[in-house]
């Protein structure tokens, strides 16, 4: 696989957002211990950078995270996703891809996170190791070369 583009939208000390116009990525870094403010803040952000950099796949490479506050669990899942613009946003996503954590700990974390967003949103979300794995099978289904979705 050819190396990919990575635009950094959005940075906070243990979170950014990078879009990956050539998989048609969106991608929230999870770099260690981000805190209640700057997860709310951080998804809150998504549904309108979606109009500048529109995405087919979110990924949540979690491959640092060490923890998620379960206040920002109890938040997406009761004032986020309902709301009509995280509705229409998360309609135009065709795909939830996980990169897994190598803390345990964090792995656990995401694992909740993954529940959430299942029982809200109903994605099955597609776990992989290696952020290569990953953008691997991204780009066998969501490629510059598979710009056109059904």
């Amino acid at each position: 696989m050819e190396p990919v583009t990575r635009h950094i939208v959005l940075e906070r000390p243990d979170i950014r957002l990078v879009h990956i116009p050539e998989l048609q990525v969106m991608m929230m870094e999870h770099l260690g211990n981000g805190t209640d403010a700057d997860y709310r803040e951080v998804f809150g952000a998504l549904p309108e950078l979606y109009d500048e950099y529109p995405w087919k796949v979110a990924v949540s490479n979690e491959l640092a995270m060490k923890s998620f506050p379960s206040g920002t669990r109890m938040w997406m899942a009761t004032k986020y996703m309902p709301t009509a613009r995280v509705k229409k946003m998360l309609g135009r996503t065709h795909l939830a891809v996980t990169i897994k954590s190598k803390n345990a700990f964090g792995a656990t974390m995401g694992s909740l996170l993954h529940q959430v967003l299942k029982r809200v949103t109903g994605y099955n979300m597609k776990r992989f190791q290696t952020e290569e794995e990953a953008f691997q099978h991204i780009e066998e289904r969501y490629g510059v070369a598979h710009q056109e979705l059904v």
